[in-house]
């Protein structure tokens, strides 16, 4: 169904009431009205008293936040994820080298973690020695250097030439449910940045690494994937999947742990 901005009045209410992982707070039955300590600021549209409950419309809700909102006639969902902004962040990943066949090139997907951290899959630039990073303008950063492999969380990390684009915000897998939805952004068959979205459908073994599964679909290439939760944070890297039913991700705690040791 299309996403509409409508003038219907719809209850937005009240403090800690979570909606798409955000707390909203309700300050009053006028102004101020605070979200996440910064006050809404509305142009035509303001809220109501009616009954006793205060009352917002939806599109001063979407204006304010400045976020897409989407009613189906049942549920109302308000996503603060910024998607453009997560993909500045993730790249597509290619090396390259020798070993007993002959030569390779093998192509993934990556996000920065830090300034000077890509984090990918440790099957896609095992055994090679040159690394590239093309980022989701084009810019492409050759000489990478390999700094950081968890071969047992299947999870390595390249350093790019410059650091000056901004690392993702970093989650806690920990605390990842089963019918959570989540983001997946990965560079499938050299396509930048495609996103998918999904909800977790199980935690599970994947390769003897213990991961999660989502319903997020994916494609070949997008190993090293980013997986963000509702607030975009990064709950975890693609380590498999496919195109029909899955894709399955490795959790990020779980790889920081492996990687420190």
């Amino acid at each position: 169904m299309k996403k509409r901005f409508l003038t219907l009045f719809f209850i937005f209410i009240f403090a800690t009431t979570a909606l798409a992982a955000t707390q909203y707070t309700l300050s009053g039955v006028s102004y101020p009205i605070v979200v996440n300590g910064q006050p809404m600021a509305f142009t035509d549209a303001v809220p109501m008293n009616y009954q006793g409950r205060t009352m917002l419309p939806l599109r001063a809700v979407s204006e304010a936040l400045d976020v897409p909102i989407e009613w189906d006639g049942k549920q109302v969902n308000i996503d603060t994820i910024d998607l453009d902004k997560l993909k500045d962040s993730c790249v597509l990943v290619e090396a390259s080298g020798k070993d007993q066949k002959g030569e390779f090139i093998a192509q993934g997907s990556g996000v920065l973690i830090d300034y000077d951290e890509v984090l990918t899959c440790f099957h896609e630039v095992n055994n090679a020695s040159t690394f590239k990073i093309y980022y989701d303008d084009s810019v492409k950063a050759n000489a990478c250097k390999l700094t950081d492999t968890a071969e047992n969380k299947d999870a390595a990390v390249l350093t790019p030439p410059y650091k000056d684009v901004k690392p993702v915000k970093i989650g806690d897998s920990d605390e990842v449910s089963i019918g959570d939805k989540v983001y997946v952004v990965s560079c499938p068959k050299n396509d930048k940045n495609v996103v998918a979205s999904g909800k977790v459908l199980q935690f599970a073994s994947i390769n003897g690494i213990s991961g999660f599964t989502t319903s997020a679909l994916t494609k070949e290439g997008s190993s090293g994937g980013a997986c963000f939760n509702c607030k975009g944070e990064l709950i975890g890297i693609v380590q498999s999947g496919d195109d029909v039913t899955r894709s399955d991700i490795v959790p990020i705690n779980a790889i920081r742990e492996s990687l420190a040791s």
